[in-house]
């Protein structure tokens, strides 16, 4: 919801942040995903340990860190792309705007974060 915010508002860096808070995030989930059989890392709440459960539900328990190491590597492409997009957003913002002023962080009514 913050995301969209951003996007409305035409704040491109802060945009940009919410996505690689987004994607950061999966390397947390990764790590618990890949623990489902072993379980040793810590829960927070104890309990149950939600990802055994999850993918023995699928059938995928076998196969828990190769799911993990395909999360990870949606989080290192989706911060990746999320970086490309910032740094194309400032080159071209750089080449559109003129006397040195460039409205990456953008304001209220900005229209240039559209792409």
């Amino acid at each position: 919801m913050i995301i969209i915010g951003f996007w409305r508002q035409g704040a491109a860096v802060s945009f940009a942040a919410g996505w690689i808070w987004f994607f950061e995030n999966f390397f947390s989930v990764a790590n618990y995903m890949a623990d489902a059989r072993a379980q040793i890392l810590p829960l927070v709440g104890g309990g149950e340990h939600d990802w055994f459960n999850i993918f023995l539900r699928w059938h995928a328990l076998d196969y828990d860190t190769t799911i993990a190491a395909v999360v990870r590597v949606c989080a290192w492409t989706g911060m990746a792309l999320t970086w490309g997009w910032l740094a194309w957003r400032v080159w071209r913002d750089k080449e559109t705007f003129t006397g040195g002023s460039c409205p990456v962080a953008g304001k209220q009514g900005d229209p240039t974060l559209d792409p």
